[in-house]
């Protein structure tokens, strides 16, 4: 789990770098600085409450689950309090189809914690 998280947090840190400007600094072109700061606007944080993660293993799996939803940016899910926290970008996926995944995935959800 601990080297998981290692990855997603070098890919963050990845996602972080700046683009420079070729150009007009007027326009807001895809990958921009500007545009990057819209789609950080749009990223909302949720938490569910995952009934069946028993174990690192099924914390995993349900991870999984919810970060091939398109638009979530990031999920962890903590076996010990059953929780899973998930950013994700709200202009792409809603906490629905999130819970949806997870629900398909084998574990009752329940928004909030």
């Amino acid at each position: 789990m601990k080297l998981l998280s290692a990855v997603f947090a070098a890919a963050s840190l990845t996602l972080l770098s700046v683009p420079t400007f070729a150009g007009d600094a007027e326009k807001c072109e895809k990958g921009s600085a500007c545009c990057a700061t819209k789609a950080a606007a749009n990223v909302t944080k949720a938490q569910f409450k995952l009934d069946g993660v028993t174990c690192s293993t099924s914390a995993a799996k349900a991870e999984t689950a919810l970060m091939k939803v398109k638009g979530v940016k990031s999920a962890h899910v903590c076996p010990d309090s059953h929780v899973a926290s998930v950013e994700f970008d709200k202009t792409v996926t809603s906490s629905r189809r999130i819970s949806s995944a997870a629900k398909k995935a084998g574990f009752k959800v329940e928004k909030g914690s």
